[in-house]
């Protein structure tokens, strides 16, 4: 029953370790996609410095954000908790860890003269959400 319960907990079933691997292989190819922009001169690219700026942080909060993904689901400080509270502390991160990179891309792709799009409005949220999911990790019992 023991060993059950610790399979249903593994690194390969958490949210945290799917997020963390899909979304460093999405966040390090499009570095690689901006590279090209860079490369290849795209107009549409290089003369919106709001827009290149946007996907910079996407490429930027994604790949960390992956990356600390990956750490929660491997290095085990989820495993340590309790059940209930290690599911939602790595569906909370998991949310955050998605919504951050996705309002910085949004926010860039339509957007004003000055300002970022709506999308941008996903980047607090998700940032509440990983900031919350990193609390219930890190926590101390009570």
């Amino acid at each position: 029953m023991a060993e059950r319960k610790s399979m249903s907990r593994s690194a390969s079933e958490m949210w945290c370790g799917r997020v963390g691997g899909f979304g460093l292989i999405v966040w390090l190819v499009s570095g690689i996609g901006l590279e090209g922009l860079n490369g290849f001169k795209l107009a549409s690219y290089l003369q919106d410095g709001l827009r290149r700026d946007m996907w910079m942080l996407a490429h930027a909060h994604g790949t960390a954000l992956s990356l600390v993904a990956l750490v929660l689901a491997w290095a085990g400080p989820l495993a340590a908790l309790p059940e209930k509270r290690a599911r939602f502390a790595d569906r909370l991160f998991s949310v955050g860890a998605v919504l951050v990179p996705l309002g910085f891309l949004l926010g860039g792709a339509w957007h004003s003269e000055s300002d970022p799009g709506l999308g941008i409005l996903l980047v607090p949220i998700g940032g509440l959400s990983a900031a919350g999911g990193l609390l219930m990790t890190f926590r101390r019992k009570s």
